[in-house]
């Protein structure tokens, strides 16, 4: 590869690269991409930078060593806040200013080029070396193990160029050595690879973040901010233990008697209690004031409901001046009595019926004085038949007419 064909290919595709990231940071403001967008911009502008090796402007390839640095700075960013995390800024700070201190003092009055790489070199290294002890704390999935070995690999390059450069042995004018040429072009040709795989890489781990935004919004209740049905579509089997079936009682006197601006500040308050008081929980709307809260293996159900109740019987909502208390019946289905107990978890998703049995065990709860908790079987613990003793449709159409 010539130079100079290089040098006009590699700022060209940094500037496509820093588009399309502007361009997913505008419409859906994921930092990630924001810090990958500015990442790339740096780099068009500073691979031309480095070329200005001759007269005026001599030193000016100077300024596309710190950008380069500040290049690993962003795009380790761009990785590390996709889970919440970012670069110590300070600390990087102070590393790039003492590197650039070091290597405006290795060109002009020491004029040493094996200070300046030397320099180059360390600083990418403990840029890079931070990255990499942050970026192993996030190893979910085979995407970030890819992206931890690609920043491995990248400290590994760096590392390599170090001794190798000592070892050369250019001699005392170093710029001039036929072989300097080549450790530099293939210096680059690394750097332009790297460059590239992370682009794509993050190209790929920023799409499935924007689909997996778009996906959490669809599955959450505009409302409430608790999730809707279609959370309950992507939840693992194995992760469910139990469920719960809370309906609030005479809520539509709520709506007739303060309206329905009251009513949502009640169900807002409502969600916000069930999810502080049992965190462990996933909190699901099923629609008009009632919800569901599945629970995982080993929380047991009637505790969590008990919780549940309680803290919504002490919660109240204010509304134009008025604080507004409710109650809630709670239906509760556990999946270890439920499979002792019944063929229903034959058939069907387990979560449908884990669901069924919990709203049987709310209609229990709702004809028993409400303000209670009922298990999914008949109101008489020690019948221990199943709740699909009763009718759907008879309980159901009941239940609507008790609440």
């Amino acid at each position: 590869m010539k130079t100079s064909v290089f040098f006009i290919l590699l700022p060209a595709f940094h500037a496509a690269f820093a588009g399309i990231f502007f361009g997913v940071w505008r419409m859906n403001r994921l930092p990630a991409a924001g810090w990958a967008g500015v990442c790339f911009a740096i780099g068009t502008a500073a691979i031309p930078l480095d070329l200005l090796r001759e007269p005026p402007v001599s030193y000016g390839f100077l300024l596309a060593v710190p950008l380069h640095w500040a290049m690993l700075w962003c795009i380790l960013n761009a990785y590390l806040t996709r889970h919440g995390d970012r670069m110590p800024a300070a600390r990087m700070v102070r590393i790039l200013a003492i590197g650039t201190l070091f290597i405006l003092l290795a060109t002009w009055p020491l004029n040493s080029s094996y200070i300046r790489i030397t320099m180059v070199t360390l600083v990418a290294m403990a840029v890079v070396g931070i990255g990499v002890l942050r970026l192993r704390k996030f190893r979910a999935s085979r995407l970030d193990r890819a992206v931890l070995a690609l920043a491995i690999f990248s400290f590994g390059s760096y590392f390599a160029r170090g001794i190798a450069f000592p070892l050369m042995h250019f001699g005392a004018d170093v710029a001039r050595h036929p072989a300097f040429s080549a450790y530099w072009n293939f210096f680059y040709i690394i750097v332009a690879l790297l460059g590239l795989f992370h682009g794509l890489v993050l190209t790929v781990l920023l799409t499935l973040d924007v689909n997996n935004r778009h996906h959490r919004a669809n599955a959450r209740d505009a409302l409430t901010g608790v999730g809707n049905r279609r959370a309950l579509i992507t939840m693992n089997a194995a992760d469910v233990g139990a469920v719960l079936m809370i309906d609030l009682d005479h809520f539509k006197q709520v709506n007739d008697v303060h309206g329905h601006a009251a009513g949502d500040a009640v169900l807002q308050r409502t969600a916000e209690t069930i999810v502080s008081s049992c965190p462990e929980g996933t909190v699901i709307r099923m629609g008009g004031e009632e919800f569901a809260v599945v629970l995982p293996p080993g929380v047991d159900a009637v505790i969590a409901a008990e919780r549940i109740r309680t803290a919504i019987a002490m919660a109240s909502a204010s509304h134009a001046g008025t604080d507004i208390t409710v109650t809630a019946s709670i239906g509760y289905s556990d999946r270890a009595t439920l499979a002792q107990s019944t063929a229903e978890l034959a058939s069907g998703t387990l979560i449908d019926t884990l669901l069924r049995a919990a709203d049987r065990g709310l209609y229990v709860a709702k004809t028993n004085g409400r303000n209670r908790v009922m298990e999914g079987f008949r109101g008489d613990r020690s019948d221990r038949s199943p709740a699909g003793a009763y009718p759907d449709t008879a309980a159901f159409s009941t239940r609507i007419a008790q609440r």
